[in-house]
């Protein structure tokens, strides 16, 4: 076989066979499904980007009591602002917890206490929220009302004796008849998948589509890994510069954000008003510090602490 290119990312949603494999996560994995599934009302799933996420909540869904109603997926910024549309369903999964910034945040408790009593939720993020929670980019009410049932999604690269597993099953729900020799796998070991599970999906599928060949593939017939090409791309040069300077052009950049509203530009920061005027005092000149405390700057705090 010659070496093949990668043909354009297919558009359709991709089989992420998360629960295939032998190995000590995912063998934990399914035990938790299994113990919390038919007993849940609000739960927390957190893992990487393509870890499968919305795979694992439709397996809490198929072995919950609410089955026989619909499965709802949305984002939680929309639901938060009710931009989607929502109707009572088995369950109902928000991801995208993190993108949330604090406001968004009340607004989604909000909504929560409208949500039917039998309502079961699965709310899904790609960073830690106690993290969050300590830099102060998390509400602890949103933290409290999440409950204490969370699963942990282990990144592909930590699941490296489920690969070959995995490899199985996604090119079998493909029409290939194609299958990796052993040096190919090595080659896809050594490989780390930063995008998990959906990216392994993706490199697999466009990898099959271009073949009508039976057999074994060896590592001279497998496309560049995309992420690989990207990491050895040359970087730009990075210009030297100090430390407090990059402070201050962040710290700048994000009160221009907000118009002048020291309020929010703190929140925006993750730190205190206060600490954010000991930040201007060091950064702005005095004229510029008479601006900022016009009263106008101090009217926009008012209406922003009133909304």
């Amino acid at each position: 076989m010659t070496t093949m290119t990668m043909p354009p990312t297919p558009v359709l949603p991709l089989p992420i066979p998360v629960l295939v494999g032998k190995g000590e996560a995912v063998e934990r994995l399914r035990l938790q499904i299994a113990r919390i599934a038919p007993h849940f009302r609000m739960a927390l799933l957190i893992g990487e980007h393509g870890t499968g996420k919305q795979e694992i909540a439709r397996e809490m869904y198929r072995l919950c009591p609410a089955r026989t109603l619909p499965f709802a997926s949305l984002p939680a910024a929309a639901f938060a602002q009710q931009v989607a549309g929502y109707t009572p369903c088995g369950v109902l999964y928000l991801h995208g917890l993190e993108r949330l910034d604090t406001a968004s945040q009340g607004d989604l408790l909000l909504r929560l206490q409208t949500l039917e009593r039998e309502q079961r939720v699965i709310f899904s993020s790609e960073c830690d929220l106690r993290g969050m929670l300590a830099t102060g980019k998390l509400r602890p009410e949103l933290l409290a009302r999440l409950g204490s049932l969370q699963i942990s999604v282990a990144p592909l690269r930590a699941r490296a004796v489920d690969l070959e597993d995995l490899i199985e099953a996604i090119l079998q729900s493909t029409s290939a008849r194609i299958r990796l020799g052993a040096a190919a796998l090595d080659k896809m070991r050594d490989y780390p998948w930063p995008g998990n599970l959906e990216e392994l999906a993706q490199y697999l599928h466009t990898l099959a589509a271009p073949t009508g060949e039976d057999g074994y593939l060896q590592p001279e017939d497998l496309p560049a890994f995309p992420s690989r090409q990207a990491a050895l791309s040359p970087a730009p040069p990075v210009a030297m510069v100090r430390l407090d300077q990059v402070v201050k052009r962040h710290v700048l950049g994000v009160l221009l954000q907000c118009a002048g509203n020291k309020l929010k530009a703190a929140e925006l920061l993750g730190i205190s008003r206060s600490t954010l005027y000991r930040m201007l005092d060091s950064v702005l000149p005095a004229e510029e510090q008479g601006r900022s405390n016009h009263p106008a700057a101090h009217q926009n705090e008012v209406g922003a602490t009133s909304r």
